[in-house]
């Protein structure tokens, strides 16, 4: 799928890249993956992402000495193409507000504490039943199910880690067989969602702390982890990581990425996280 190259210099990855960006847009998008040594991977320029977000490139660099392990994955908008939340929202006639909401939580404006909190109050009225059902109606990105498939051959472990309900998480983990996975507590009261926002809710550094705790628990390091995410609340697990893929991510992760899937197929991670 894409081309995968070893590359020792900045001066050719910026060449490659430059031809890249001026393939004509009705032939293929331009992907490429390149294989770095680590400190030519750090002194790439924020600019170059920049360049590469513009021009509709789908890349990435991975160091010649890291050989992943695990891999986590968003949920909303990486693994399945909606936002699970406003999906849920239609129930409650609220769909418009909570889509601003959820825009501003990913691109990092509100902070997603407050975003929770707004939005769990907008949808007090939905019932257990129509959370628990949620997952007929999302549907998956492209190559997700072939991209987790080809990862465990390689022995990686794959784990779903979600802002979004935890029941709804779940169901899309069973669905995709990931690992395990984790999501945002949520209550019930007399069959309905309540407005109270405990201890359970799964924030950008409620992310981190999982992914770090799922490392512990298979005695790996950080440096053989990777996590693909698109918004702000992705942000603390992905500088956490070896690999950052951002999946058609907000312009506020591009400082933190050494790959961008802009061409939405996840079979873009095998050339990328495997020695294939």
């Amino acid at each position: 799928m894409a081309q995968t190259r070893v590359v020792t210099d900045n001066a050719r990855i910026m060449r490659d890249f430059l031809k890249l960006s001026k393939w004509e847009e009705t032939n293929s998008p331009p992907l490429l993956v390149a294989i770095v040594p680590a400190e030519q991977l750090r002194t790439l320029p924020f600019g170059f992402w920049q360049h590469c977000h513009l021009h509709n490139i789908t890349c990435g660099f991975r160091d010649t000495q890291t050989h992943v392990k695990a891999v986590f994955f968003d949920m909303d908008r990486t693994v399945v193409r909606e936002e699970s939340i406003v999906t849920l929202a239609q129930l409650a006639d609220k769909k418009d507000e909570i889509a601003r909401l959820t825009d501003q939580g990913m691109a990092g404006i509100l902070s997603y504490q407050e975003v929770y909190a707004r939005r769990l109050k907008m949808l007090s009225m939905v019932r257990e039943e129509q959370v628990a059902a949620l997952h007929h109606d999302l549907h998956f990105n492209t190559g997700i199910r072939a991209a987790l498939l080809e990862l465990k051959k390689f022995n990686m472990k794959v784990f779903l880690i979600s802002s979004g309900f935890y029941p709804v998480v779940k169901e899309v983990s069973k669905m995709l067989e990931f690992d395990d996975c984790e999501g945002s507590r949520v209550k019930f009261v007399d069959g309905y969602l309540t407005a109270e926002d405990g201890h359970g809710i799964i924030d950008g550094e409620g992310k981190r702390a999982w992914v770090e705790s799922k490392c512990r628990e298979l005695g790996i390091g950080l440096h053989e982890v990777a996590v693909v995410g698109d918004g702000a609340n992705d942000a603390a697990m992905m500088q956490a990581a070896a690999v950052a893929v951002g999946f058609s991510p907000r312009a506020v992760l591009l400082q933190y990425v050494n790959a961008l899937n802009l061409c939405g197929d996840h079979r873009f991670l095998i050339p990328l996280l495997t020695d294939t």
